[in-house]
């Protein structure tokens, strides 16, 4: 809700629970292809005229490697989310996930997964570090730079999925 305030995400997300009560048909509206594994919470950042789909996970404990192969195979094929944030207590989880994303091909230039602890998160609801690949970042300095990316080169949001080195160039001076 902090960063609702802020006006970096927009009001309309939906928790776990709703997308459970939701159809298949609206699940799949909102994720660009059926899922069987729903995020704790999917959220559009705020963007000039179109919406940039985060479905955001929690781990809060260490679950079986077949849980986390799950996880990366479900957003693989999630065309409509264009970042998946994982927040971990465990740096074991954080490896885990980072090691089935490389192991099963997951398309990260497309759809890129950024980790936070959750700790960080607590301590800063709108500006916590988040690390994609080798990169880290504060999320609010993301969200600047996707606003920099699309005002500067009037690209889309689907353009600039695979400019994910352009997310940390633009305004990191």
């Amino acid at each position: 809700m902090a960063a609702q305030k802020k006006g970096l995400i927009d009001d309309n997300w939906l928790s776990e629970k709703v997308l459970r009560q939701s159809t298949p048909q609206d699940v799949t509206q909102v994720f660009g292809s059926e899922l069987y594994k729903l995020p704790d919470l999917v959220f559009d950042i705020r963007l000039p005229g179109q919406p940039f789909r985060v479905a955001f996970e929690i781990e809060r404990t260490r679950k079986a490697q077949m849980r986390y192969d799950g996880l990366v195979n479900a957003y693989a094929a999630a065309s409509g989310v264009h970042l998946v944030l994982i927040a971990f207590n465990d740096r074991s989880v954080f490896e885990l996930i980072r090691g089935a994303a490389r192991r099963l091909h997951y398309p990260q230039e497309r759809r890129p997964i950024a980790f936070c602890k959750i700790s960080e998160l607590h301590n800063s609801w709108t500006n916590f570090p988040m690390m994609i690949g080798d990169q880290a970042l504060g999320f609010e300095q993301y969200i600047e730079n996707l606003k920099s990316l699309l005002q500067t080169t009037q690209k889309s949001v689907s353009d600039i999925e695979s400019e994910k080195e352009s997310l940390f160039a633009v305004g990191a001076g």
